[in-house]
């Protein structure tokens, strides 16, 4: 799906007033120290302060001084500024509420994010129309047409893929690597071959997707996906379009798995996060957030931001695997 972007302006339009506000508080400081002083020389002019009263006015200055450097530090270390961020289906979930909490704790920051896929994010950032790039497929001559060298991928999770149906699929519910592969390239075509009636109708995703990289990579080894596949552009609308069609069949990221659809076994194993993690089930593959060049501060942040325990907590929730699980 075409997006057109605005090319990104990477420095929040308020960094003037930032130096300005900084300059305010030095101008602070300045004017207190000068009230004190002022107020110690007329109360000594008028012999009304013993020693012990400069004492104590001495110790309460070096304690509001602290406080106001505290007060600037924290100030001068505020980020702000703009990120837009667009990509990979699959990462958006985690993206979204990582920015959310970020953007809570950084008020003068404000996040933009889109998907598009891993073609799109991986393309955006790479032409500098996004500051971050998600993707759910590595860079690497093989997947993409024109790698650019200045990319740099940060791991953030890791993820799998797993085979759909509509939960009243009474057909089957475990199938074998070939059968997947008979079915998604034309040669199995009606569910009487598991014992059911109808045509099977096939579901993909678009080119560049990174999950359907992953399907192709694990589940196509010896041929292509039949041309009469349906195409789907997210994830979202694959899980809704399995959702609503009793005879269709699909795949999908494991982290957008729910009630709606009927994910499969394969071999015997079932796509859970506990099979994923210890390897029962071999079908996984890593998330990236991809800048182009190093990041800015800001960029920085956020990825550090995912990247800590509070972000892989989110990872967790949101049904992928965090990457302590595999260190």
């Amino acid at each position: 799906m075409e997006q057109t972007y605005i090319k990104n302006i990477r420095h929040h339009p308020c960094d003037k007033q930032k130096g300005e506000k900084q300059m305010s508080w030095s101008s602070l400081q300045k004017t207190f120290f000068a009230l004190i002083l002022l107020a110690i020389l007329v109360l000594g002019v008028h012999n009304t302060w013993t020693m012990s009263n400069l004492t104590s006015t001495v110790y309460t200055m070096q304690s509001t001084i602290d406080n106001l450097n505290s007060m600037l530090g924290n100030y001068t270390q505020r980020l702000e500024g703009y990120l837009t961020i667009a990509g990979s289906t699959t990462v958006l979930p985690i993206i979204q509420t990582c920015a959310n909490l970020f953007m809570q704790e950084n008020p003068g920051v404000v996040i933009s994010v889109s998907g598009g896929g891993s073609g799109h994010g991986i393309s955006a950032v790479s032409a500098g129309y996004i500051n971050i790039g998600m993707s759910s497929k590595n860079l690497t001559t093989e997947q993409i047409t024109d790698p650019d060298p200045d990319l740099q991928p940060v791991a953030i999770a890791l993820d799998s893929v797993a085979i759909i149906v509509h939960p009243t699929n009474g057909f089957v519910d475990d199938l074998t690597l070939e059968e997947v592969e008979m079915i998604f390239n034309g040669t199995i075509t009606d569910w009487s071959h598991f014992g059911g009636s109808g045509e099977i109708h096939v579901y993909t995703r678009e080119a560049g997707s990174g999950t359907l990289e992953c399907f192709e990579k694990f589940f196509m080894k010896h041929s292509d996906i039949t041309g009469a596949a349906s195409e789907k552009t997210s994830n979202g609308e694959m899980k809704a379009t399995i959702a609503s069609d009793p005879a269709g069949i699909g795949f999908l990221s494991v982290g957008y798995i729910d009630e709606t659809v009927n994910p499969l076994k394969i071999d015997g194993v079932e796509p859970t996060v506990a099979n994923i993690k210890t390897g029962a089930y071999k079908i996984k593959r890593w998330l990236f957030l991809i800048t182009k060049g190093p990041p800015t501060k800001i960029e920085q942040a956020f990825i550090d931001f995912v990247l800590s325990s509070q972000g892989q907590e989110i990872v967790e929730q949101q049904g992928y695997l965090p990457l302590e699980w595999f260190q």
